[in-house]
């Protein structure tokens, strides 16, 4: 495999050196999780382009879990998405206080939206 790399201005590629560098496997704590986060690529990639606060974690669950967070407007609010192989499981967290959400439908996004939509009627 070769590597070739256009600087900017450049008018022809040229080589670029590749080298192999051993080290610790950064992406170790996503190897467990990494089908999940394929199976909801889709839904998370738009709520992080629809919503400003989103953010996530990688959690221990029966085979490690990714947690997404998604900051709501009233303070010390957020939604919480808890997704382990292909299912998900949704909090509300206030304050110190967190409640399980059912989830009123199948794509992981529409919930989302609906479930907040419910959360504004009740604050």
């Amino acid at each position: 495999m070769s590597w070739y790399v256009l600087g900017e201005g450049g008018r022809q590629y040229r080589p670029l050196d590749v080298h192999l560098t051993l080290g610790p496997d950064l992406a170790l704590r996503l190897h467990d999780i990494w089908t999940t986060i394929e199976a909801f690529a889709e839904p998370l990639e738009r709520l992080c382009l629809q919503q400003a606060k989103v953010s996530f974690e990688v959690i221990d669950g029966g085979r490690g879990a990714l947690a997404a967070s998604i900051r709501l407007a009233e303070a010390q609010q957020s939604l919480r998405i808890v997704l382990e192989g292909k299912e998900a499981a949704f909090y509300w967290q206030r304050g110190q206080e967190v409640h399980s959400v059912q989830a009123p439908a199948e794509e992981l996004d529409r919930s989302v939206y609906l479930i907040m939509a419910d959360l504004a009627g009740r604050t």
